[in-house]
């Protein structure tokens, strides 16, 4: 039910932070099993040939040629063999399936529409575990577990892979002179650990290569996890750092990443020291609330400088697209120290200099502050808008965004009350989809309560398993957002791929409850 066989359900998608492309499944139903004869007779899910897995008369060009590069076929089985001696162990994963009948049979027996679905019946239900019903279900699914077990075990073929080296990341992003700069990544072997180790240079300059390690204590999350780190010092204004990872094992099996480095590698540049500049907050749909010079209601940016000394605009860009970050050169001018200025988003800018050819996407779109090297100074990605309600910092340079009940553009954001209530309180429930989606680093997770409730927001992986409970407290009634910053409980990131956000509410008085789950994307 995806691309080998079926040729469906599935997103490439092109990641520009990498220049990769990655996989993405979605609607992966059928399976355990699960086959309609009419699609393709004679195929038994239990034996398929896991390197033949595909149609055996319809070309699979992309499947082809990955399984015909004898490093990837060779990693494909090293996955293949994790996921076997882990996930998809009979003995473990058995005694979980038997837990779950036990839990469900109750809500099963109540089902008033069971025999809408191609007439099952109860039965049908307790004998579906142990013994194929016919039409499309050819398997019980337990039998199914124990038979596609043995034979992919059987027709694995092992080889020692050289370590594989994935999810390279360094924080902070754009890094400023005098930040120390951490690099991290996923290494995995059949017999870690691995020594890995990180070669770089400044400004042509090689440096003497640091060791990644595994041990929790070098900003690599847990110990023993697999994701190995080091930090680089600070290393100064207007420098350009490269670098790449080598990976080693015990038999002496090494790879590089990037592949072809040091040919090619990784780059880092830094600008002079950042001032505390922020998009402190902005309107992207005004109606009434404030008129430019000209007596036009136009979209709106303030900026704050939230620094110690004053700032000058001449030499930096405001943009509402983040990979153009030179899109506008702001005026020559200066803020002082604690000081705003408001800059007119309404795509006219020979109306003055505090105008920018641009336009703020009520739907949602970006904005960013950059230096003159195009290194962010700041940005977010913000999602629907509501008409005449800003959004700002509170107080002025924080972390924290909200609505605002009485927008304060060109001053400070302390002196209104800031609600997560702009309007009178909802209708009902509602959980809404987060924004952006997909997303890389944090998405914002928008959701109304119509009364005061405890909440609780898990996120699930697409087995279903609980990654983390990002809320579990009381709200007022009307409309809040948590934002998700793609970690798990244990504060390590998660690998791309679909991941459900459920939203759980029960009314203070009890007399209400809701449930609803929307699905988020994750691209690294």
């Amino acid at each position: 039910d995806g691309y080998w066989f079926n040729k469906n359900n599935f997103y490439l998608y092109n990641n520009p932070a990498t220049g990769k492309f990655e996989y993405i499944p979605f609607d992966l139903d059928n399976t355990f099993g699960i086959w309609w004869e009419g699609i393709f007779p004679g195929i038994d899910w239990g034996t398929q040939n896991i390197y033949s897995w595909g149609h055996p008369n319809d070309p699979r060009p992309l499947a082809d040629r990955i399984m015909s590069v004898p490093l990837f076929r060779d990693r494909f089985s090293f996955y293949l063999n994790e996921f076997l001696s882990d996930a998809f162990e009979p003995n473990g994963l058995l005694s979980k399936i038997d837990a779950f009948h036990t839990m469900i049979t109750p809500a099963a027996e109540a089902d008033d529409f069971r025999t809408l679905d191609y007439g099952f019946t109860i039965q049908d239900f307790h004998d579906s575990y142990n013994q194929a019903l016919g039409n499309h279900v050819t398997y019980g699914l337990m039998p199914y577990i124990v038979t596609r077990f043995n034979s992919a075990l059987n027709q694995l073929t092992l080889t020692n892979i050289a370590p594989v080296i994935s999810y390279v990341e360094h924080v902070p992003l754009f890094p400023a002179a005098n930040h120390p700069i951490s690099i991290t990544a996923m290494v995995e072997d059949e017999a870690p650990p691995v020594t890995v180790t990180l070669h770089y240079q400044i400004n042509g300059d090689v440096q003497a290569p640091l060791t990644l390690q595994d041990d929790g204590q070098h900003n690599d999350g847990a110990a023993g996890d697999n994701v190995y780190g080091a930090t680089i010092p600070p290393i100064g204004e207007n420098k350009t750092l490269q670098y790449y990872l080598s990976a080693r094992d015990a038999s002496g099996n090494e790879t590089l990443e990037p592949f072809e480095a040091p040919d090619q590698v990784y780059t880092i540049s830094t600008g002079s020291t950042q001032p505390l500049l922020f998009i402190n907050e902005f309107m992207a749909s005004n109606d009434v609330t404030i008129a430019d010079p000209l007596g036009e209601f136009d979209d709106w940016i303030e900026i704050y400088n939230g620094d110690t000394m004053e700032v000058w605009l001449g030499d930096k860009f405001l943009s509402d697209n983040l990979a153009n970050p030179t899109k506008w050169q702001l005026p020559d001018t200066t803020i002082l120290p604690g000081n705003f200025i408001l800059i007119w988003a309404d795509g006219t800018p020979e109306q003055g200099l505090l105008h920018a050819p641009y336009k703020l996407a009520k739907e949602g779109e970006q904005i960013g502050i950059f230096d003159s090297n195009a290194i962010v100074i700041d940005s977010l990605s913000y999602g629907p808008q509501q008409t005449d309600i800003s959004f700002g910092r509170l107080p002025d340079g924080a972390s924290n965004w909200q609505f605002t009940t009485t927008a304060t553009p060109g001053a400070t954001n302390n002196l209104t009350a800031i609600s997560e209530n702009p309007q009178s309180a909802p209708e009902n429930f509602h959980l809404y989809q987060n924004y952006p989606n997909p997303f890389n680093g944090e998405t914002i997770i928008p959701f109304q309560l119509p009364q005061s409730a405890r909440i609780v927001i898990r996120l699930l992986n697409s087995r279903g398993q609980i990654l983390r409970v990002l809320i579990e407290k009381s709200y007022p009634a009307g409309k809040h957002s948590v934002k998700w910053d793609g970690r798990d409980k244990f504060g390590l990131e998660v690998v791309s791929g679909i991941y459900f956000v459920q939203l759980t509410a029960v009314s203070n008085s009890l007399a209400a409850f809701s449930q609803s789950t929307q699905k988020a994307i994750l691209v690294r």
